[in-house]
């Protein structure tokens, strides 16, 4: 699994002394607080910048990877030594992924690469080829892949060979998932009321659409021809059609943007494992 990237700290650093010893006593909440509270009086940017870096481990470890987000987006990197400042990047990079925040993830590992060395870079080369497939990315997260094997293994060309071979296994061109176009979707359900859906994969509900509008144009056709109530028989039957005809176009977009959610989980969830593997 992934984690979060540790820093260099002063273990015996008196301002972290009581924030630390909540941490390690399992009082989260309070330790987020008081880790807050020696960010707030922190007479540097290294003493500021890890004491929200310990906040937002304690807001992961109680489960909010949003909020450790929020707390690594108030990060200044000036002035950062360069494994403080890969640890900032790293984690602000980390929590957002966790919070599927992916583009915000994929900037700050960017940022890694653009302005630290490759000793450290290197690191979050998993991390990003991971934020890369959730933005649908694939040829760029081999290439990260195979970037971060050359320079790992440089020393060991069996266990380089290896890993390149289980790369190309794991990202197949062929087998990238196939999408449906919403928009698409859209279009084809306001000429035929179903054939959204149908299209999006859906039959029965292509099958419901569709029976739904023919039953509105039937409501109104049986009020105006066999109850002679032209005008109410006419804008009922009107009414209940528009709903289901607009509902229908709406219910073909999320349909084609669900299929494509669950593709895009079932490909990737499929490798993440194996991805994560190959730094072991």
């Amino acid at each position: 699994m992934l984690h979060f990237a540790g820093f260099s700290n002063n273990p015996t650093n008196a301002v972290f002394h009581l924030a630390d010893s909540l941490q390690n006593e399992g009082e989260l909440q309070w330790a987020a607080t008081e880790f807050e509270r020696v960010a707030y009086s922190a007479n540097s940017n290294t003493m500021r910048t890890e004491a929200l870096l310990k906040k937002a481990e304690c807001q992961l470890l109680l489960n909010q990877p949003e909020a450790a987000y929020a707390t690594t987006e108030r990060l200044y990197y000036n002035g950062l030594h360069d494994s403080l400042h890969y640890a900032a990047r790293y984690n602000s990079a980390f929590y957002a992924f966790l919070s599927k925040d992916f583009e915000q993830a994929n900037s700050q590992l960017l940022l890694i690469q653009q302005f630290l060395p490759d000793s450290l870079s290197m690191n979050s080369s998993i991390l990003h080829a991971l934020t890369l497939n959730e933005l649908r990315q694939w040829d760029e997260s081999v290439k990260k892949l195979t970037s971060w094997a050359h320079y790992t293994f440089r020393d060991d060309s069996v266990k380089l060979d290896s890993t390149l071979a289980a790369i190309d296994g794991l990202y197949n061109p062929k087998k990238y998932p196939k999408y449906k176009d919403p928009e698409k979707a859209q279009i084809m359900s306001s000429i035929a009321p179903g054939l959204g859906q149908l299209y999006a994969g859906r039959f029965w509900d292509a099958a419901f659409s569709a029976g739904m509008v023919v039953a509105s144009l039937g409501l109104g056709a049986y009020g105006v021809f066999v109850l002679n109530y032209y005008v109410t028989g006419a804008v009922l039957g009107y009414t209940v059609f528009q709903r289901f005809y607009t509902a229908g176009q709406k219910r073909s977009d999320f349909l084609a943007r669900k299929y494509n959610y669950e593709k895009l989980r079932e490909h990737n969830d499929a490798i993440m494992n194996p991805v994560l593997s190959l730094s072991k």
